[in-house]
């Protein structure tokens, strides 16, 4: 699970250094149903084995490669069938939206993170702990 946890953040290494030393600033944590929708195809396709490439960054594309896919079915098996994306809250870090889920699977309730850029494409995800 470890390596798994690297390698999503890994594909979210752009966005990871802006955030180093910054302070989140806080947003109206209010959910943006269309957002929501969103990441959870975007988790849908990840979990179905495929790598989504519209409306992710060229980093993005390039890091979602067959083994990291793999890497998180691996990941997210013990915690069963995936049901839904949850809401949490948001912030923004140097140009980046970040958008706090808990992903509800039948076995389990883990949490992840899906940021956007300036330009409103996913440039990264990965599991909170």
């Amino acid at each position: 699970m470890k390596s798994a946890r690297f390698l999503i953040a890994t594909v979210a290494i752009v966005a990871a250094i802006a955030f180093m030393g910054a302070t989140p600033v806080p947003t109206p944590n209010t959910e943006d149903p269309a957002k929501t929708a969103r990441f959870q195809a975007f988790f849908q396709d990840i979990l179905a084995g495929h790598a989504p490439t519209a409306g992710v960054t060229p980093q993005m594309q390039q890091g979602l490669t067959p083994e990291l896919i793999s890497e998180i079915d691996a990941n997210t098996a013990p915690f069963g069938k995936f049901q839904k994306l949850q809401f949490v809250s948001e912030d923004s870090v140097q140009g980046y939206d970040r958008y706090h889920y808990t992903a509800i699977f039948d076995k389990g309730k883990p949490d992840y993170l899906f940021v956007l850029d300036s330009s409103g494409n996913i440039a990264g995800f990965f599991r909170e702990e």
